[in-house]
Parts: C-alpha cells; sequence; structure tokens
C-alpha cells in the first residue's frame, strides 16, 4: 500500500487538477498497473486525482490494482476539512469532489475493503464494508506530525471495527 497524495502532494489547487487523470487511464494508474502485474502483488496506491464532472474539482481516488490487466478497484475519499492550528490550514475538500461508494475485493487472505485517512470517522462507511463482507481494510494515509497527533492516532484508536472484529 502506498501513502495517500503518494503520486502528488500539491502545493496548490492548480497543480492538483492538471495533475488528475480520467478514470481508468493516465500515467499513475498505467504504473500501479504495471507494478501490480510485474510483482504479483495487489497495490493499493495511497490516493491519487481523477478528473470529477465539475472541471475545478477532482476525486481523490484510491485505486486497487491487481495482477489482471482489467481487475483494479476504485474508491473516492470522502471530503474533510481540518484546521489545527492557527498558522496552518490543513483543508482536502476545496477542490476535492466526493462519491464514496464503499468497495471492496476479494483476495486470497480475505476481502479487502477501501477507506482514505480521514474517513475513519465514518463508521457507517465500516459497517456497509462489512455487511458486504469486507474483512481487511486499507485506509492510505499522509498525515504530518502535527495532524497525525491530533486525528490519526485517536482515530485509529477509535477505530469502528476494532470492537467488531474482536
Amino acid at each position: 500500500m502506498l501513502p495517500e497524495n503518494f503520486a502528488i502532494m500539491a502545493q496548490q489547487d492548480a497543480d492538483r487538477l492538471a495533475a488528475a487523470e480520467r478514470d481508468g487511464q493516465g500515467p499513475i494508474q498505467e504504473f500501479l498497473a504495471t507494478q501490480a502485474r510485474k510483482h504479483a502483488v495487489w497495490l493499493v496506491g495511497g490516493t491519487i486525482p481523477i478528473k470529477a464532472n465539475d472541471p475545478k474539482r477532482v476525486r481523490a481516488a484510491a485505486c486497487c490494482s491487481t495482477t489482471a490487466a482489467s481487475a483494479s478497484r476504485r474508491y473516492d475519499k470522502i471530503t474533510c476539512s481540518m484546521c489545527v492550528s492557527t498558522t496552518a490550514n490543513c483543508t482536502t475538500s476545496r477542490p476535492l469532489s466526493s462519491r464514496a461508494t464503499p468497495r471492496w475485493r476479494g483476495h486470497a487472505v480475505g476481502k479487502l475493503g477501501l477507506a482514505v485517512c480521514y474517513d475513519l470517522r465514518f463508521p457507517e462507511l465500516f459497517r456497509r464494508l462489512l455487511d458486504q463482507g469486507a474483512e481487511l481494510f486499507a485506509v492510505p494515509s499522509a498525515f504530518t506530525v502535527r495532524t497525525g497527533r491530533a486525528h490519526w492516532e485517536v482515530l485509529c484508536a477509535r477505530a469502528p471495527w476494532r470492537t467488531w472484529l474482536t
């Protein structure tokens, strides 16, 4: 699994929009598919920018590529905004569009559910994935040290599946 925004950590909204690919085609998606086939692995490609219907927005999509040429699954991050200090305004929702439909793939070790980063705050998402048969979760993230302490550690500690699977 690669981290969220592994291919581009945009400084400006325009950078993310310029790097956006069409669903199912583009150099980042081709790279992920090629690496999955080459190394005979299932590869969750963090998130990549995928074009949305609105040309001023992109979807932050987690793509799961497999060894089969046509076997790819995509999950789009639920958008969010956050600010953890008065000096740094960390927002992820401005140029992003959301299409949060639970996705999972069957794998030899279990059915893999996809979510992204701060989606951990939505227990209903994980309940739906579990109801659909998910047994494992991949949650690519890219928190900074500051946001990790403020959010990621807390979210993981209270993650909804922790109590359901014990």
